[in-house]
């Protein structure tokens, strides 16, 4: 009696019903190169331009989901994770929309920094415990 020979794998091995079909994220990132995607940082705010609407699936199930959940302002980060995505995926399709005008980035400001008199009062009182 032979068994099943290691150097062939078993093909229904890899099978999953519940995955349902996969697809890798450089097919969804359609080729955006990642110098284009650079230009959203994982804390840069994203917002639609407009509402989405029937044509929208001519861009993509995953660019159409990202134009419905950015219609309240959203950060890249949030958005990779509410689509269950790979950061870089959704940098890259946030660039193809960029290009075509259907997003607005904007970048929080600058965190306001302590001055120095706030420090020294929080080291003076570290000092008096």
């Amino acid at each position: 009696m032979t068994g099943p020979d290691p150097a062939q794998p078993d093909e229904q091995a890899w099978l999953d019903d519940d995955a349902g079909p996969v697809v890798r994220p450089y097919a969804l990132a359609a080729g955006i190169t990642a110098e284009a995607a650079e230009e959203f940082d994982l804390i840069a705010v994203v917002l639609a331009s407009r509402a989405p609407s029937s044509g929208d699936a001519a861009l993509g199930t995953a660019s159409a989901r990202i134009l419905q959940l950015c219609q309240e302002p959203l950060s890249v980060v949030d958005l990779s994770a509410r689509m269950s995505l790979p950061v870089g995926v959704v940098r890259a399709l946030l660039a193809q929309l960029a290009a075509r005008d259907l997003i607005r980035r904007s970048h929080p400001g600058p965190a306001a920094t302590p001055s120095v008199e706030t420090y020294k009062a929080v080291l003076h009182g570290l000092r008096a415990l």
